[in-house]
């Protein structure tokens, strides 16, 4: 089965995959974290996407399930905040060097194979 399709039957099983908290280390380090923009890779419904963008950070996100962007993008709107968010596929992703103050991959590289992962951090 192939990821995007694993990920969209998790995501649509249940009423929040992840929680609505933001990941602890990020909270502990957050004031350390230089405003500006904020990728967050593997947003899922956007726990942290939304907790950085109440701060002030300037957030956009990726995530395979279009299901889990459609409610990051819902709670974002829901709590007038803006998040940039998309679906696509972390493995495929080019992210330009010097335009994000932070990224994230909260519980994400897990997921991958160890090849996969050098091709998305590298």
């Amino acid at each position: 089965m192939e990821k995007s399709s694993t990920w969209e039957e998790a995501y649509k099983s249940v009423k929040s995959l992840w929680g609505l908290k933001p990941d602890h280390t990020l909270v502990d380090y957050a004031t350390l974290i230089p405003k500006g923009a904020v990728l967050d890779l593997g947003m899922g419904e956007g726990r942290n996407a939304l907790f950085l963008a109440k701060m002030g950070y300037d957030v956009e996100g990726i995530d395979i399930s279009q299901t889990a962007i459609k409610r990051c993008l819902e709670r974002a709107e829901n709590a007038n905040l803006k998040v940039k968010a998309k679906v696509g596929d972390l493995r495929k992703l080019d992210i330009p060097s010097g335009k994000y103050s932070l990224i994230i991959a909260t519980w994400v590289l897990n997921f991958f194979k160890k090849t996969e992962i050098e091709k998305i951090i590298f």
